[in-house]
């Protein structure tokens, strides 16, 4: 997250890049920003989990109240839904 958020600082418009390169550079800076978003959002829902971890919620599914597999656990701790309720939101 550090480093996407030094990628994402504001390109000086007197920065010595050629226009396409400029252009290019604040594309980049677009996806960066959008990388740094999703990985704020999935470091907050990873914090939430590690609140609820020793909770009896933890590890069961907010739809339909069954337990979320162990192989999305281990991938996705912070997983509320099961794959299949998943899918269906």
């Amino acid at each position: 997250i550090k480093i996407l958020e030094e990628k994402v600082k504001p390109i000086a418009p007197d920065c010595s890049l050629g226009r396409l390169t400029r252009l290019e550079a604040m594309g980049e800076q677009h996806v960066n920003h959008k990388i740094l978003d999703e990985s704020n959002v999935r470091l907050t829902r990873l914090k939430n989990a590690l609140l609820r971890i020793d909770k009896p919620m933890f590890g069961i599914c907010i739809e339909c109240e069954e337990e979320i597999g162990t192989g999305r656990m281990s991938v996705r701790p912070e997983s509320v839904r099961c794959v299949a309720c998943a899918n269906n939101a």
